[in-house]
């Protein structure tokens, strides 16, 4: 992966273990999110970690926008991530916000195709221009891999497309992820009223179509994990300075709580 033309690489690893964690570290790799009970081995549920390697060669992070706005409750995850760079990330614009009633459009259209190995393509469409899609991993109930085509400043559209999202969630799914732009306050806002919780944050992780590189919150909403537990229990093994990212997510699980009013 460590090649002269390669910008960024990113992988998931299991935490029931600090070697791998360890062995990613040494490689340049920068842990920036964490995955409740994202997947299943051996029929026992097992979380994950999100690692992002950059070719810091490349000068990646001076291609990448810097005019993010996030909510409060993301602040101390864009902080942890810059704190792993070689030169810190610029200072956010954070958001102050309250909650605000959803309007949702009168139809969103549903359509499942069959990817095989266990796996279906979700689409969920207003119209041409809004529209999401995502896998779902049939055997363990996981949905992953979301692209999202919202019109800028179409806030209605995404709010109805997420609310959706959540209510497959509340009859089919064990786990979601989602990864949020994070220049839109007003799509983060929606995710948290709706229980999805910050779960990570990713610096310059896509290209837009101008050719600069953004930024992306992760938000996942999980049944099976418990809802307390440290972070020597539940077959967590983590690095010293990797549990500050277990520790914000519960703190952001107590948070969103109140938002979403238990919905979680």
């Amino acid at each position: 992966m460590k090649h002269a033309r390669v910008d960024l690489g990113w992988c998931e690893a299991i935490i029931a273990h600090i070697k791998s964690q360890k062995m990613l570290i040494k490689g340049g790799y920068t842990p920036v999110g964490f995955l409740p009970h994202k997947d299943k081995f051996l029929g026992k549920n097992e979380s994950d970690l999100i690692f992002v390697w950059y070719n810091h060669e490349k000068d990646i992070m001076n291609k990448r926008r810097k005019d993010v706005k996030i909510l409060p409750e993301i602040l101390p995850l864009y902080n942890y991530a810059s704190d792993w760079l070689p030169e810190p990330l610029n200072k956010p614009q954070v958001e102050s916000w309250e909650q605000y009633n959803i309007v949702l459009h009168e139809k969103v259209s549903v359509t499942i195709e069959n990817k095989g190995n266990n796996y279906i393509e979700m689409t969920l469409r207003i119209d041409a221009d809004n529209y999401m899609t995502f896998e779902v991993n049939q055997e363990i109930n996981m949905a992953e891999n979301f692209k999202i085509s919202v019109q800028e400043g179409n806030k209605e559209a995404f709010d109805s497309l997420l609310y959706v999202v959540n209510e497959i969630f509340r009859d089919q799914l064990d786990y979601i992820e989602l990864w949020v732009s994070a220049y839109e306050p007003e799509h983060q806002k929606i995710c948290m009223m709706l229980g999805f919780i910050p779960a990570g944050y990713i610096p310059a992780i896509e290209v837009n179509d101008e050719g600069k590189r953004e930024d992306k919150v992760a938000f996942v909403k999980s049944k099976s994990y418990p809802k307390m537990c440290n972070h020597d229990g539940n077959n967590l093994k983590l690095m010293d300075r990797i549990i500050p990212l277990f520790d914000l997510y519960q703190y952001n699980r107590k948070v969103i709580k109140k938002y979403s009013g238990g919905d979680m």
